[in-house]
């Protein structure tokens, strides 16, 4: 099912594994909300429980960081965590986290550019991003309006390409006080993970990588520098990293 939006990528998670059926026609423009597919249960397959999310509402902003508007949103009170996505994702990807267990914290999770609900601007894949979080972080630290965060250094949390603009913003000797950073599926370079993603779609990864590469130097050559290696050797405080036996994309000796 590929769904074609005004963003970069979308992506889309499912409850139940199973057999999908389109019900919208190709081509057709739909309402956002709209019922795209619907599943099938797979013969022994159990649906996945809704998670409750905590008792307080979680207030939703506009953010002004770094010329460009980020959606972001905040619950709960205390030592702040700032949840960073991946890729094609947006902030609902923490919506399955289970609430309960992070009672007494401060919980930040915000759209990246070019991701989500945050008006429209391009994804830089990773080479702006990271000024992005910083300018995030400055905010969460000192406005009131992020209440409970307070003075104590507050933790970051980034998934897949989330874990590598985590990386580089706790990596900038100019990035406010962190406490520690945890990468979910990082990758040791942004080639790297388009060799992956290509291999899962089952493309000729070797041929199409470097031609991919050279069209994304052209438009923005951070990105091709982008490397976690050197820049995890200039992160001073804890640092966890956490990958999949078997994910394609982010594979295990990347963490080595």
């Amino acid at each position: 099912l590929e769904v074609e939006t005004d963003k970069a990528t979308a992506e889309m998670t499912a409850d139940v594994e199973g057999v999908i059926s389109v019900v919208v026609a190709e081509g057709e423009v739909v309402n956002v909300g709209t019922v795209l597919a619907r599943i099938e249960p797979a013969e022994g397959a159990v649906v996945k429980p809704q998670v409750q999310g905590s008792a307080e509402d979680p207030s939703v902003e506009i953010l002004q960081v770094n010329g460009i508007a980020l959606n972001v949103q905040q619950t709960g009170a205390g030592p702040a965590v700032v949840f960073i996505h991946g890729l094609s994702s947006s902030m609902e990807l923490w919506a399955g986290l289970e609430q309960a267990s992070l009672k007494g914290h401060t919980l930040i999770s915000y759209d990246l550019r070019g991701h989500g609900d945050s008006p429209d601007t391009c994804s830089h894949l990773g080479a702006r991003e990271g000024h992005d979080l910083c300018a995030i972080i400055d905010q969460v630290t000192t406005e009131t309006e992020f209440h409970g965060a307070g003075s104590r250094p507050l933790v970051l949390w980034g998934h897949s390409l989330g874990a590598l603009i985590t990386l580089i913003a706790a990596s900038d000797a100019n990035a406010p006080p962190i406490g520690g950073i945890v990468l979910d599926g990082l990758v040791r370079s942004f080639s790297e993970a388009v060799l992956g993603r290509l291999r899962l779609m089952r493309m000729p990864a070797r041929i199409i990588t470097p031609l991919a590469m050279g069209t994304l130097a052209l438009w923005d050559s951070r990105i091709v520098r982008l490397q976690s290696s050197e820049a995890a050797s200039r992160v001073s405080c804890p640092m966890l990293m956490m990958h999949g036996a078997m994910d394609p994309i982010a594979p295990l000796k990347s963490a080595q």
